[in-house]
């Protein structure tokens, strides 16, 4: 049985209760001032709380949009070296490390042993760089570090630096943090004023990832 017309309506009183048994067909745009504290059971469809898709894997931001939890730390690489280097004295080099151990976005040159920022990942990185060199004496000055044409993001125009005195051999792990653009490049360095040249010990490493959620 149908009870009035389309444009029909009822009015139940604030003191009376219409108890229904059966089955209410509302369109739902008719439906105004309903609390959503008053469905006290079952779900709501996940289509109906944002837009994109919902699965296992995400999760539903403030802005009502399904997006992926979590993620990883990229563009992300590493590298290290394949033979002692020569460093002649009071000279900033490049150390060479040409033999990949991971390149998630194919930004290091195994060549040139600088990675470059990625087109549209520009943000917060952290940097290592691991090395070793003999021949050192304590009063000679040894600089491990990072260079860059962007240098200024590492917080001083040198770049990121260990700097220190020792004797014979000396190993150092060097790490830094730098709010780089796309395009700018990074790679390990070294400086040593022995008087004469030395050599690396063959045990260098560099690597860098982007930080998760950069807010630069």
């Amino acid at each position: 049985m149908t009870l009035g017309d389309a444009s029909d309506t009822f009015t139940i009183p604030a003191s009376a209760t219409l108890d229904v048994n059966g089955t209410i067909d509302v369109t739902g745009s008719t439906v105004t001032g309903l609390s959503a504290t008053d469905i006290s059971s079952g779900t709501l469809g996940t289509a109906r709380l944002g837009t994109g898709s919902a699965s296992s894997s995400t999760f539903l931001r403030g802005d009502q949009s399904w997006a992926a939890a979590g993620g990883n730390n990229t563009p992300a690489f590493m590298a290290v070296s394949s033979a002692a280097q020569s460093c002649a004295d009071n000279t900033w080099v490049v150390i060479a490390c040409p033999t990949e151990i991971y390149d998630s976005d194919s930004a290091y040159d195994t060549s040139t042993y600088k990675f470059t920022v990625p087109a549209g990942e520009g943000g917060v990185y952290v940097f290592s760089h691991t090395n070793g060199i003999g021949g050192m004496t304590s009063a000679a000055e040894l600089i491990f570090g990072f260079g860059s044409d962007n240098a200024a993001a590492f917080g001083k125009s040198s770049g990121a630096t260990s700097e220190g005195f020792g004797s014979g051999a000396v190993y150092r792990v060097v790490t830094a943090v730098a709010n780089l653009d796309a395009g700018d490049e990074v790679w390990a360095t070294v400086v040593q004023g022995t008087g004469s040249t030395q050599s690396t010990n063959n045990v260098a490493a560099f690597s860098g990832f982007k930080l998760i959620g950069s807010p630069f």
